[in-house]
């Protein structure tokens, strides 16, 4: 079930048509028609306004999708710290304004840390690297001896 489902399934225990809650809501029928079908999806203000008029808040319309997401995340490959359950937790709390800055962040970090890996892929070892072993030293004393 989608949240189209949802939609439906809490207009019709409302007892309204597509039509009447169109109306209440501000869109046309056949907006209502195709958020049910799940052809597309309503903005985040209707989205409010839905929830408001039929009488169901976000935990009831997202449902189906957040039981995906638990299956997905309890998968053993998946298995996550107590620190990034406590940041998922903390996520799900967000508003839709504050998930879309984290996405939005994290991207930028994940980006920079990609440049970082490829600068210090490319940075040549220095001569005086301090984390060269003795035997390493030694070496690179030979090799200069040889020049």
């Amino acid at each position: 079930m989608g949240i189209g489902n949802k939609i439906r399934e809490a207009r019709l225990r409302k007892g309204l048509t597509q039509e009447q809650l169109a109306k209440l809501v501000g869109v046309r029928q056949t907006a209502i028609g195709n958020y049910e079908n799940n052809t597309s999806h309503p903005k985040v203000d209707i989205l409010y306004q839905l929830m408001q008029v039929l009488g169901v808040d976000a935990n009831y319309i997202f449902q189906d999708k957040m039981n995906e997401m638990k299956v997905k995340l309890s998968a053993p490959s998946d298995t996550l710290s107590v620190n990034e359950k406590s940041l998922v937790r903390t996520y799900r709390q967000c508003s839709p304004v504050g998930k879309q800055k984290i996405s939005s962040y994290s991207q930028k970090i994940l980006d920079v840390e990609k440049e970082e890996d490829e600068v210090d892929r490319l940075m040549p070892i220095a001569a005086h690297n301090d984390d060269m072993s003795p035997e390493q030293i030694e070496l690179m004393k030979q090799d200069l001896e040889d020049l």
